[in-house]
């Protein structure tokens, strides 16, 4: 990637090999929400671009890629919230349904977890354990996501009793540190200690996402937890999922 911006300010490459590369992969690229959130930014500078705005598309497409690159960078000020998902007895699951149908499960928590952070503008970091670590630029959008990926997993399990997934969720924010598209610090770790403490089906949040999300959902004080590595305890909330 570096090699095609130093020849005539590509941001992306260039060349029929690059582009027939990019093509072949580019579903599954859009499958990923920190890929899809860099392909529309890089979109709209290009639509700007053809319009006429006077956009200087080397940097508009430089742009998208180092915001890709950094996920944490805070666009719209205030904390970065952090959440961790995670499949509940994951283990015995693989011990009822076997590999093949825990795999399954597996893919479904994917999607269902993917959806609700394209819809709530988050941002996928890393597979974490048996779940997924995302970021949010707002603490708001990160308690709508895990309200979201709740409901799904509840209207699905309706339709199909034979779906045994369930999932508890983490949320936490702070000022995470950013490095190579990956999160590092207290913040992290408290969210996946947070994530660590939630009952089934529930999202937990601290006392910080609790009071930057005032308006987006309900809060129910769960009281004050011990967590690994934390010195002083911590209040924590469960986010009552709407019918």
């Amino acid at each position: 990637m570096g090699s095609g911006a130093s020849r005539g300010g590509g941001a992306l490459g260039s060349g029929p090999d690059i582009a027939k590369k990019f093509g072949e992969k580019y579903e599954e690229y859009l499958l990923e929400p920190s890929y899809a959130k860099m392909f529309r930014s890089g979109g709209a500078a290009m639509e700007d671009f053809l319009s006429g705005k006077g956009t200087d598309l080397g940097k508009a497409l430089n742009a998208a890629v180092e915001e890709f690159k950094n996920p944490a960078e805070q666009k719209r000020g205030g904390p970065v919230a952090v959440m961790f998902t995670d499949i509940v007895g994951s283990t015995k699951l693989t011990q009822q349904l076997g590999d093949s149908g825990a795999q399954k499960l597996v893919h479904l928590h994917n999607t269902v977890v993917r959806n609700a952070l394209r819809e709530f503008c988050g941002t996928e970091v890393k597979p974490a354990g048996d779940g997924i670590m995302a970021s949010f630029v707002s603490c708001p959008e990160a308690v709508g996501a895990g309200i979201a990926i709740q409901k799904s997993l509840t209207q699905a399990r309706a339709k199909d009793p034979s779906i045994l997934l369930h999932l508890r969720v983490g949320i936490n924010a702070g000022e995470p540190i950013a490095e190579n598209g990956d999160l590092f610090g207290t913040t992290v770790q408290i969210a996946a200690r947070i994530c660590d403490k939630a009952g089934t089906d529930d999202v937990y949040v601290s006392q910080v996402v609790k009071d930057l999300s005032q308006g987006r959902g309900t809060f129910e004080n769960k009281g004050t937890f011990e967590l690994k590595g934390v010195a002083e305890p911590q209040t924590l909330y469960n986010v009552v999922i709407p019918n």
